[in-house]
């Protein structure tokens, strides 16, 4: 998502201007998690230059807007905030008094997103993990979010290593991986 206030006359005004950019990046495993950042960034930035094109007419013009039920060109978002949504500090405007409303968020708009935040004043990146729960469950949420925790531990210790050489699993899920690895051989080899 971008604010969609590119144009200077929109800057002072109050309304919701939010546009989607659909970021296409590839991860091969083969290359270093720097590589595919750097890689990401180039894809943003280029991104960036078509943000005031809309979504609603990229999806109409590729023809993609038949199933409702589901998001038309991604599956999974990831959302950095450069804003830190909900801080009583930042709603001041001129005049007004404003008071954040808690909103009940019962479904997902869509089927996977990320959100993070990055607190200036702790350096603390805090995330959050919206999903649907007609695919997936709490459980697996729970330990997606524990692989992504200790992929970034490996990231920051070895930013240079291949992406498919970082290790995210925990021992528990690496003994069980080998146990339906050896199991599946078992079966194939009966075959």
């Amino acid at each position: 998502p971008v604010a969609g206030r590119h144009h200077p006359d929109l800057e002072d005004q109050i309304g919701y201007y939010l546009n989607t950019l659909a970021l296409r990046n590839e991860v091969a495993g083969s290359r270093s998690f720097k590589q595919l950042l750097a890689s990401v960034r180039e894809t943003t930035l280029s991104g960036f230059e078509h943000q005031v094109y809309p979504f609603d007419m990229l999806v109409e013009e590729l023809g993609l807007g038949g199933d409702l039920s589901r998001s038309p060109l991604s599956d999974v978002v990831v959302i950095l905030q450069n804003i830190r949504l909900n801080d009583e500090q930042q709603l001041e405007m001129q005049g007004l008094e404003v008071t954040p409303e808690a909103a009940s968020l019962d479904i997902s708009k869509g089927d996977l997103r990320f959100q993070f935040y990055h607190d200036e004043q702790s350096g603390v990146l805090h995330g959050n993990i919206e999903y649907n729960s007609d695919i997936f469950n709490r459980e697996r949420i729970e330990r997606m979010a524990a692989h992504l925790g200790r992929l970034m531990e490996a990231v920051h210790a070895n930013p240079a290593m291949p992406v498919d050489e970082l290790e995210y699993l925990a021992e528990s899920e690496k003994q069980h991986s080998m146990k339906r690895a050896l199991s599946f051989n078992a079966n194939v080899d009966e075959d």
